[in-house]
Parts: C-alpha cells; sequence; structure tokens
C-alpha cells in the first residue's frame, strides 16, 4: 500500500462518523414522532439515531449489531436510549425505520474504539443484561461487532466477516456467563479467540477477566442441522465444581439448579410447557441420558433438563416443547416418551405460564420453587394442562395404547380426550386421531381406564 492511500485510510479510522451531524434529526417527517416500528420516513432516511450527553470522538469506531422484533422495537429502543443517556453504552446508536426482513428491525450501538476491549465488551455486557433482550432471537443466537474495516453494510444485513462475537449469554437466575470471542484469521484455516469473559454465581461479584494473547476455542456452527449428542449445552455447566461428574443422581453443586440439554440451534418458543418425569435417584442417571439422546436426534423438544440430587430422593426432568396449542406437536412427544418407557405411571404437562404464577401441587412444592406458597386453585381446576394416563404394557397380541387429555376445559373444569393412538398386534401402522373439540369424559369408569 502506497503512503497516499495509508494516509488516506487512516483519516478514515479517525475521522468521526457521519451520524454526528445534528441535522439528521430534521430530515425526518415534521410529524413523525421517531418511534420504530411506526416511521415511515424511509424515503428519506433508514434510521432513527440517539447519542450520549457526552461527544466522545470516534478513533477506530465499530458496532454491536442487534436484530430486534417488531413487536419488540420500540420497547428496546426507548431502553437503549435511556442507557446513552446515562453514559451506560457507547457514543451513538441507531434503529433501522424499516428492514428487509420485514418483522425485524437492526440496531447498532457504536464504540469509539474498536481496539479497547474493555469498553467494547463493557458495552456487550450491557446489552446481555437489558431487561428485554434475552427474550428475543438475540438471546438465542451470537451477537456480531463490526468495525469500519469490515464491510459494515454486510454485516447489518447479517453478512460479512465480524470482528468480534458474543455466543448466547447465560443469564439464569443469580448466574451469569458473557463471554466475547475475536475471529483472529479469516479463511480456510480461521481460528477464534477468547478475549473477555464475565463469570458470577449465585453468591459472587462480577468476576471479569481479558485475555492477551486471546485463548484457542472453537465455535460450532450456528447453521441449522441435525444436532449431535456431544453438542448439547448445559447452560449451568461452568457452575459445576471442580470435581463435579453432572450426573443427576450425585451432582450436589450448590450454584447448580439444573442439569440441562439444550440443542445447538433453537427454536424460539412461544408458549412454552412441558411434560414432566418423576425418576427416582437409582434409576434418574439412566432415564436422563435417554432423555439427552432423543433429545439431540431431533425426537423430542429442543431442550430438557433434570433437577440435581433430592433429599427426597425423587427427581424432575422437564422435557419441554414450543407452544402448548399445538396439540400435535405435544401428542408427538408424548408418544416418544411413552413408546421409551421413561415412565410408565401418568405423566402431566404443565405450562411455564402456570410454573412462572406459582401454580403447584402443594405448598411444599411452592415453596421449593421459590414462592412463599402455592397458588389457590379453583375446586375442580388441575395443576397441569394435559394428562397422560398410565399406558398398557405393550406385548405380543396386545393393543397398544396412548392418550392425551385436556384439563380445565370449561367453568366445570372438565377433562377431555383430544388425541389418541392405537395399534392392534396385526396393524403395521399407527392409527391417530385428534378430537376437536373434546371428547369430554368423567375421570374413570369401572374398568379403571379413562376411555
Amino acid at each position: 500500500m502506497d503512503s497516499k492511500a495509508e494516509e488516506n485510510r487512516n483519516q478514515r479510522l479517525v475521522s468521526p462518523p457521519c451520524f454526528v451531524n445534528p441535522d439528521l434529526d430534521k430530515i425526518h417527517n415534521p410529524d413523525c414522532q421517531k418511534i420504530p416500528s411506526s416511521c415511515r420516513c424511509s424515503d428519506k432516511t433508514a434510521w432513527i439515531w440517539a447519542s450520549s450527553p457526552d461527544k466522545v470522538k470516534s478513533v477506530r469506531w465499530g458496532m454491536w449489531i442487534l436484530f430486534v422484533e417488531k413487536k419488540n422495537v420500540d420497547k428496546i429502543w426507548s431502553e437503549i436510549v435511556a442507557l446513552l443517556s446515562n453514559n451506560q453504552l457507547g457514543n451513538v446508536a441507531k434503529v433501522s425505520t424499516a428492514d428487509k426482513r420485514g418483522d425485524m428491525h437492526a440496531v447498532c450501538l457504536y464504540t469509539y474504539d474498536f481496539k479497547d476491549v474493555p469498553d467494547v465488551f463493557r458495552v456487550l455486557v450491557t446489552l446481555r443484561r437489558m431487561n428485554h433482550l434475552e427474550n428475543g432471537p438475540n438471546g438465542t443466537i451470537p451477537i456480531r461487532y463490526a468495525t469500519e474495516e469490515n464491510d459494515v453494510e454486510e454485516a447489518v444485513n447479517g453478512a460479512g466477516i465480524p470482528m468480534y462475537i458474543s455466543p448466547p449469554a447465560v443469564i439464569y437466575e443469580k448466574k451469569e456467563s458473557i463471554k466475547m470471542h475475536h475471529l483472529l484469521k479469516i479463511g480456510p484455516d480461521s481460528k477464534v479467540g477468547l478475549v473477555a469473559e464475565l463469570r458470577r454465581n449465585s453468591v459472587s461479584e462480577d468476576i471479569i477477566k481479558f485475555y492477551n494473547p486471546p485463548i484457542d476455542i472453537k465455535i460450532s456452527s450456528s447453521v441449522s442441522r441435525p444436532c449431535k449428542y456431544d453438542e448439547l449445552i448445559d447452560i449451568e455447566d461452568e457452575f459445576h465444581d471442580p470435581l463435579c461428574d453432572k450426573q443427576p443422581s450425585t451432582c450436589c453443586c450448590k450454584d447448580v439448579e439444573w442439569i440441562w440439554a439444550y440443542q445447538l440451534v433453537r427454536v424460539k418458543p412461544i408458549h412454552r410447557g412441558k411434560w414432566m418425569l418423576f425418576p427416582k435417584t437409582e434409576n434418574v442417571d439412566e432415564i436422563w441420558e435417554k432423555v439427552k439422546i432423543l433429545v439431540a436426534a431431533n425426537r423430542l423438544g429442543n431442550i430438557a433438563n433434570c433437577s440435581r440430587a433430592d433429599k427426597e430422593n425423587i427427581h424432575v426432568i422437564c422435557v419441554f416443547t414450543k407452544n402448548f396449542e399445538d396439540v400435535k406437536d405435544v401428542f408427538r412427544v408424548l408418544v416418544t416418551l411413552r413408546r421409551n418407557c421413561l415412565q410408565n405411571t401418568a405423566i402431566h404437562y404443565k405450562t411455564d405460564e402456570a410454573t412462572e404464577q406459582g401454580v403447584y401441587k402443594t405448598d411444599e412444592a411452592a415453596k421449593r420453587a421459590g414462592f412463599d406458597s402455592a397458588e389457590k386453585l379453583k375446586p375442580g381446576q388441575r395443576v397441569s394442562m394435559y394428562f397422560s394416563p398410565p399406558s398398557p404394557n405393550v406385548s405380543t397380541g396386545a393393543t397398544e395404547t396412548i392418550q392425551l387429555f385436556l384439563n380445565n376445559i370449561g367453568p366445570r373444569f372438565d377433562r377431555g380426550l383430544v388425541a389418541e393412538l392405537r395399534k392392534e398386534p396385526d396393524e403395521l401402522e399407527d392409527k391417530i386421531i385428534f378430537y376437536n373439540p373434546p371428547r369430554i369424559h368423567h375421570p374413570l369408569y369401572p374398568s379403571g381406564r379413562y376411555y
């Protein structure tokens, strides 16, 4: 590179970006309220801008790029503006007024110098801890940081090569793990290094470490593909004691509540709920191993967890589905559980909404979950949304029957059959029937079966 070109490049890097122009605000239509979801000034400007009170001159600017759903963009942008006004982010931010993705908006948060790793990481930590961010797509995919040296336009459009990447953070109850990776090389010999991380367990303050030189690591591809067993993620993995074997029957780590099995590529839940299994300590490890294999093989949902060692010798395994209103998917998971003999007794399905509201069978169960007492239910109302009665043992010459009931139907909180699988001994294919409306039944007939 000749000296003139190098001089021009350096000048471009140290010059403040054009967005500091105070006249940018005037580009919007006079009646525009500058709200991302409702701004219609895209013929004049594609962005709404905000800046901190202290106008810090950019040296080598870069930006963290978020992709926010339209239904959440206004409250997230409002929170970002408030953080900027308190100098808790970088010096400038912008949000797209319209995006080619349709229901998505791009949000760019600038820092003044991409080589100032502590400052870049400080902004990242603030973003990860935002109230509404973890519930959107940025909570389950890496966040990218692009610089003026990269193709920023490509980065905003979801392409290009970022300088920094932040993998999905672990923010679970009072525990946190936030990391920042640096892309060291580009091409077939690309390498990624850990340059900064924050860790906090349930009792400690933030522990932040910076690595120079970066620690070489491997980052799995985020391209959708079948999950492998050894690629399942435990979001509390880093909080186990060093000598813990991470088995449900023996784990007693005080900073760990659950042992998890997450797929690398996860589907965003809509109305999440879970089938609940209650194995005893003597067989929980075997059952949990089967659950993990089935999660990795896409035969259950894409998330499951298991409680650690319990004084009462009973564990809870939750097998999650993304939408409790999707009866076919809920039933599909139930059939897999039944046919793999993961629980031979009745199985109950509870929504996350009920869990968050403190709906439990007993006050003792509610207290273990952190509530003062269980939410009082009306007479006849059930804790679970779905119920599956015990299936008969399938042996030669026997008919296989798997049933799914919906609880709390109507003012009397009736129970109704919504799905049923029957397979006769001489039949090759399952006979599956879905009932809409549900077939209302009284609890038990003399035979002891739900029909």
